[in-house]
């Protein structure tokens, strides 16, 4: 593992307060309408703090989400199914992504999803200026889908705390803003993120 991993530990059992379904849906596809898996997706109940991308970041807008997690958080997660296969370009990934790993686990559920019947590695990466180059390489936030990419995009900081979550089968993502300035927030994520239902708190300035 990445010798800069400063004793760090993913602290998410209960981030962002979600519930995972254990029915199985339908069989996802890839990319040539094979079915590949089936899996349990979480049904999110987001608290105060935590907001919804009502779009996904694509180009220069995930590039501009890359560079705010760079200067915030500490690593970065990806999940690889045993469920699933992978090409030769997520393989070189992986490999690429070693000299990085900080943390990992094998599991059947992280944050929005839970597999049946079978497991996952679950590896969490330093995020420096390097291992933020490979993750430019999908070009969009739920990009990370086999049969090219390990799946799940997530950014966690120093004390373990996630940051921003992703359910990328289901184009779904998530950030919680109480890790950050309320002038970060209002001048780099304006464009990227909308508010859920404030559940009787206030949220305006």
């Amino acid at each position: 593992m990445h010798d800069g991993s400063h004793g760090f530990v993913p602290f998410d059992d209960d981030w962002p307060h979600m519930r995972c379904r254990v029915e199985p849906v339908g069989p996802m596809c890839s990319g040539d309408g094979v079915p590949t898996h089936q899996l349990a997706v979480g049904e999110i109940e987001y608290p105060s703090g935590i907001v919804a991308f009502p779009s996904e970041p694509v180009g220069d807008d995930y590039h501009a989400l890359l560079d705010i997690a760079r200067a915030r958080c500490f690593s970065f997660m990806l999940v690889w199914r045993d469920q699933l296969t992978f090409s030769a370009k997520a393989r070189e990934l992986e490999a690429g992504l070693e000299a990085w790993k900080c943390y990992e686990r094998r599991t059947d559920r992280w944050p929005g999803t839970r597999i049946l019947e079978s497991l996952a590695w679950v590896r969490w990466y330093a995020l420096t200026d390097e291992s933020l180059d490979l993750l430019k390489q999908a070009n969009r936030l739920y990009g990370w889908m086999s049969p090219d990419y390990p799946e799940d995009l997530a950014f966690y900081l120093s004390d373990g705390r996630g940051w921003l979550g992703t359910i990328s089968h289901e184009r779904e993502g998530w950030v919680d803003l109480t890790a950050l300035a309320r002038t970060l927030v209002q001048s780099l994520l304006q464009k990227l993120i909308v508010c859920q239902p404030s559940r009787g708190n206030d949220q305006a300035d």
